[in-house]
Formats: structure tokens, C-alpha cells, sequence
């Protein structure tokens, strides 16, 4: 950076939100760049007795971040990029993704639960509930907010036998080693994650002197697979509130797209593969055939 200027870094101040960004900060400073942390205490932060949806979405989490790139208080907001919308704000792009973590999501129980007998599921996300729904029929919903802590310990209160969270957050905190839960991955085939799940996205004015640092931290397939999952979502006009899921991976040259749409009273699942140099192409024929459905 010119003058040896240092980068700021917004993020949540949540302890996975400080984890994943410093995870940025590490590659950076690899680089001999020197970051600060700007801590953000959006909106949705603040709203803890309603879920996302009836204040603006997830969206709320990222708009004011995009703002304060905008207005050049920050150069780089770092998020989980499953919670991003599928268009950004004028000017912004991503411009980095670090590999990616487990994609899957975890069926949490406390270590005594007989798992053929769970009656009531935790979840604020439609898609797991529609997902879980057909592996768990006679199951009763109920939301659930708060970081992944916090979750877990509600957990343990028993104010219901199991919760479903992201793998990527469980291990990025260090929590799936507690004796106290039982965690149970989900199979991709049958439990499609949300799109992104699993990766950690750094949002910056594109084109700018930052973006091309970032590049230089990017994770190629993490990318790629970033962009055909969302290509996909923005294709059905779908938002992270929707039950609809997509998850791409990458294997030679070739990149499997599998996608769910809770549609018609049920799941819909699809999947084809293609050369990775096709994925926009891909996630546009899945989207179309998808929508004829």
C-alpha cells in the first residue's frame, strides 16, 4: 500500500466474526500489509427478539457495511458469505474468499439424546426446516437466534432435543470437541447447505488498490464456487431467507452444481456438471429447469 497505509477491517463483534477476520488479517500482514479492526454493531446486532426477516433480512448485516466502504470509513468488510445478498452495492465487489471450510451443516443433540426420537428441532432458517422436515416428519420447529454459543447453550436448558448449525462456525470456534454434544454432519446429497456456507468473503470497492491485495490472498475454487452458487440463487430471484440451497464443488476441471427448492409442498432436488470454465452457464440451465419444475 502506498505510504504503508493501513488497511481498516470491518467486522461484527461477534467472537466467530473476529475469528474470521483475522483469519484476513493474517494473509494480509503475510503480505506486509498492516490492518486495523473496525468493530460494526449493525441493526440486526441490536434486534435480538425478531427474526432477520421481519426487519430487513440478513441483508440488514451487510447494507451498513457497504455504506461505510462507500464513504471510505473502512476498506475491506468481511463476512460469512452465506449471508450476503446476491447483488452488492454500486461500486463493491468481493474481492477475496478464503478456502473453504466444511460446507455441511450439524444436527447438534446433548451426548444422552436418542436421535430416533427427536420431537422438537431449533432452527431460524426455513431451508433446514424444510430439509429436516423429511428426515424428521413428526418434528415441531421452533426459532432460535444468538451466536453459536449462546445457541448451544440453550441446548443444554432442553428447551428442545436438538438444534442445526454450520460446521464451518462449530470448528472455526473450537466447540466441536465439547464432550457435552453430540454432532451429527448432514450429507450434501440429502442436506443441501446454504449458498456460500462455508466461506469467508472480503467485500471492497472493486477495481481499488485493495481489491488487488486481496487478489493476491484469493482462493480460486472457493471463488468459483462462490460465484456459481449465487449465479444460481440470483437467477430464481432467491434470497438466504428462502428455502433454497445450492452447493457447487470443484473436481479437475469439471464443477458439480447440486441445488433444493422447497416447492409444491416439498424438496426439489437437482444436479448436473460441467467444465468449470461453463459454471455461470451451469448454474443458469439448473436455475431454468429448476423454474420449470
Amino acid at each position: 500500500m502506498k505510504n504503508n497505509k493501513v488497511i481498516k477491517i470491518g467486522t461484527r463483534g461477534s467472537q466467530l466474526a473476529l475469528i474470521q477476520t483475522e483469519m484476513i488479517e493474517k494473509r494480509l500482514a503475510a503480505l506486509g500489509c498492516r490492518t486495523e479492526k473496525i468493530i460494526i454493531k449493525t441493526t440486526g446486532d441490536q434486534i435480538l427478539d425478531k427474526p432477520p426477516s421481519e426487519f430487513g433480512g440478513k441483508a440488514v448485516f451487510v447494507l451498513e457495511f457497504e455504506r461505510l466502504i462507500q464513504n471510505g470509513t473502512i476498506d475491506i468488510a468481511v463476512h460469512s458469505a452465506k449471508d450476503m445478498p446476491t447483488v452488492l452495492g454500486e461500486g463493491l465487489c468481493i474481492g477475496a474468499c478464503l478456502e473453504r471450510a466444511d460446507v455441511r451443516d450439524v444436527l447438534v443433540t446433548l451426548k444422552n439424546t436418542d436421535r430416533n426420537h427427536i420431537a422438537k428441532i431449533a432452527t431460524g432458517s426455513l431451508r433446514r426446516q424444510c430439509q429436516a422436515k423429511e428426515i424428521y416428519p413428526n418434528a415441531v420447529f421452533v426459532p432460535i437466534r444468538g451466536n453459536v454459543p449462546t445457541r448451544l447453550n440453550r441446548l443444554t436448558e432442553h428447551p428442545f432435543d436438538a438444534l442445526i448449525l454450520a460446521a464451518a462456525g462449530i470448528r472455526r470456534l473450537g466447540l466441536d470437541t465439547d464432550e457435552r454434544f453430540h454432532f451429527e454432519a448432514l450429507d450434501t446429497d440429502r442436506f443441501v447447505p446454504a449458498a456460500a456456507q462455508g466461506i469467508i468473503a472480503a467485500e471492497t470497492k472493486a477495481n481499488s488498490e485493495v481489491f488487488h491485495l486481496l487478489r493476491e490472498i484469493n482462493d480460486y475454487h472457493s471463488l468459483i464456487a462462490l460465484e456459481t452458487e449465487r449465479e444460481w440463487m440470483k437467477e430464481i430471484n432467491a434470497d438466504c431467507h428462502q428455502a433454497v440451497g445450492a452447493y457447487a464443488s470443484l473436481h479437475g476441471d469439471h464443477i458439480t452444481l447440486t441445488v433444493m427448492k422447497y416447492q409444491n409442498d416439498k424438496c426439489v432436488y437437482l444436479s448436473d456438471t460441467a467444465k468449470i470454465a461453463e459454471h455461470s452457464l451451469l448454474a443458469k440451465s439448473l436455475a431454468q429447469k429448476m423454474l420449470k419444475d
